[in-house]
């Protein structure tokens, strides 16, 4: 299939996706804003033997709906009134024979940070799916370290400054960054990772609301223990050419309930992961220990957005008989609660800067 028609079943997709995810239950009407903005910028060194920036000019355009906050959650008010939108974008990275081109969609929460007589100042995050049409090819793409696999997860972060022209429209200026990657799904994955300056505009076609200030929640929340256990699965590529081979990981969690929208977290993690033999043949070494179990340890916390969670957890590996990445670990990710007791989540689980993979899965709590 051509690039066109994969770029626009994709966007037609992530469209469709888009409105489930800005949907609103209950009686109350929501209110939109559009976004459309164009950026312009540079790719830091994605291989080795090139300068640290690469200037090739790389361009992106993006459309973007935002959900506007009403006041009537509980978080919107907590929070101070961010707003939730779906992008979708399209960037040219100035090398169309080896970067090639990509579309991607991602969802984010803009949070205020500081408004003014005529505009406001944002942050905005966000996490979604990338396709790039030129990943990495022995034959016929060998030097594109950047990425490998057709889909990768994209993290977007932008610091968007809104300048009021009218009652429905604004001007827009914004500093971002973007990193995608397959999170060693497959191998080279050094990485996409472009700084951009972005201007455009919004049109709101409701005009302008009434800022919503921060304020405590007005309903208690009980600040109890809580155990989760949860499984997930991940593909991991060590080396090119070679077979992925499936990783298992169970994790047995101790969640207590700080706040509203906080919590500390406490686990163990027990991972299987059969891949210690493509590390040892990629260093050349001799295979000392054939144990394709570890275990360790975590701390860390959980911020709660709804039904919604951002995971962030520091790791140490108190058992690991191959030490290749040595014992300190990292796992950041989302996890939602689809009832009291079940969820889904998706998490990265690096070492340092080096994402070892991505994994999939879901639990219960007790």
């Amino acid at each position: 299939m051509p690039f066109c028609s994969r770029k626009f079943a994709f966007i037609a997709l992530c469209w469709s996706l888009s409105g489930v995810l800005l949907a609103q239950s209950g009686a109350e009407k929501a209110c939109f804003a559009y976004d459309a903005q164009a950026y312009y910028g540079a790719i830091f060194r994605y291989q080795r033997h090139t300068q640290q920036v690469l200037f090739t000019h790389p361009y992106s355009l993006e459309v973007t709906v935002n959900r506007l906050p009403t006041g009537r959650h509980d978080w919107e008010r907590m929070y101070g009134g961010p707003t939730v939108g779906v992008t979708l974008s399209y960037t040219h990275f100035g090398t169309a024979h080896e970067l090639g081109r990509a579309v991607g969609a991602t969802t984010q929460f803009r949070v205020p940070l500081r408004r003014f007589r005529h505009g406001w100042l944002e942050a905005d995050p966000g996490l979604g799916v990338v396709y790039g049409n030129r990943p990495y090819d022995r034959e016929t793409n060998p030097y594109q370290k950047a990425y490998s696999t057709h889909f990768s997860v994209l993290l977007r972060g932008n610091l968007n400054y809104y300048h009021t022209l009218a009652d429905r429209w604004a001007l827009v200026a914004s500093l971002a960054f973007r990193h995608f990657s397959n999170g060693a799904m497959r191998n080279p994955n050094n990485g996409m990772n472009y700084p951009l300056v972005g201007v455009g505009v919004r049109y709101q076609p409701h005009g302008a609301l009434v800022p919503i200030r921060p304020e405590p929640p007005t309903t208690p929340v009980e600040k109890t223990w809580h155990l989760h256990l949860a499984g997930a699965i991940a593909w991991k590529q060590v080396t090119f050419g070679t077979p992925r081979k499936a990783v298992y990981q169970g994790n047995l969690m101790l969640m207590h309930r700080l706040g509203r929208y906080a919590s500390l977290t406490l686990g163990t993690d027990l991972i299987h992961d059969p891949t210690f033999d493509r590390d040892y043949a990629a260093r050349l070494q001799e295979i000392k220990n054939t144990d394709p179990w570890k275990a360790g340890v975590t701390v860390g916390g959980e911020m709660h957005i709804g039904t919604l969670g951002v995971l962030a957890q520091m790791g140490l590996m108190a058992y690991d008989p191959h030490l290749f990445n040595g014992r300190l670990y990292q796992r950041f990710g989302l996890r939602y609660q689809l009832t009291r007791r079940w969820f889904v989540q998706t998490t990265v689980r690096a070492y340092s800067r080096k994402a070892e993979c991505l994994e999939w899965g879901g639990g219960i709590r007790f």
